[in-house]
């Protein structure tokens, strides 16, 4: 199973026993188009929220959203956003994520295709501190990606080498720590490659950005 997909259903399943929510509706990492039904997708390296329309039987989507925002979308859709406010979206994230509607995969495809996503190798994703590392094949390097909360979620990344890649199974505590290190100094880092908001690169890192994530 993606590790992704384990960590959404892990906290949705969590929190919806909690509050007595009735999941049998609700699909996460798989696309139903049934009457009332609804769930999270990933396409194209981004989740996308979807629900059918009982009137019309018309399956509308929403997206594309990081891991964080997902998981608040699908709180938001199943009506217990309130138990998860440490995903919140600002206003203006809110507006930004909500206000990309689709009607269809192929309309998906389109609107979604000059978007840039990344595929790491070897990929493992921490639930604890919301992060994920990886090989990057088409720049040879191991990559720390880090979820950064602002207006809308967007990511920051960084390079690792093998040995502390090879910590995540062996040492958890010290990828962590190297994460709040890098974290607070943030693209200042000399671990820093690039991030997802322009603004935060150069040329030469904006480069390297495509570089990474062409296919």
């Amino acid at each position: 199973m993606d590790e992704e997909i384990k960590i959404i259903r892990d906290i949705i399943e969590a929190k919806a026993k909690e509050h007595n929510v009735d999941l049998s509706y609700f699909h996460v990492g798989e696309l139903v188009c049934n009457f009332e039904h609804g769930g999270c997708f990933k396409r194209n390296g981004s989740w996308f929220l979807y629900q059918t329309d009982d009137r019309y039987m018309q399956t509308t989507f929403n997206g594309p959203f990081t891991l964080r925002g997902i998981i608040y979308a699908c709180s938001l859709m199943l009506r217990f956003s309130k138990h998860l406010e440490e995903y919140d979206l600002s206003d203006e994230g809110f507006e930004v994520c909500f206000s990309h509607r689709y009607y269809s995969l192929e309309e998906i495809d389109e609107k979604c295709k000059d978007m840039l996503f990344m595929k790491l190798l070897k990929e493992k994703v921490s639930d604890r501190n919301f992060y994920k590392i990886g090989y990057c094949n088409n720049i040879d390097k191991y990559m720390l990606v880090i979820c950064v909360p602002n207006y809308a979620y967007y990511d920051m990344y960084y390079e690792i080498s093998e040995e502390e890649f090879n910590q995540y199974d062996i040492n958890p505590s010290y990828l962590d720590e190297l994460v709040d290190s890098i974290r607070h100094n943030s693209y200042r880092s000399d671990r820093f490659l690039f991030s997802n908001l322009l603004r935060d690169n150069n040329e030469e890192q904006e480069e390297l950005k495509k570089s990474a994530m062409s296919d």
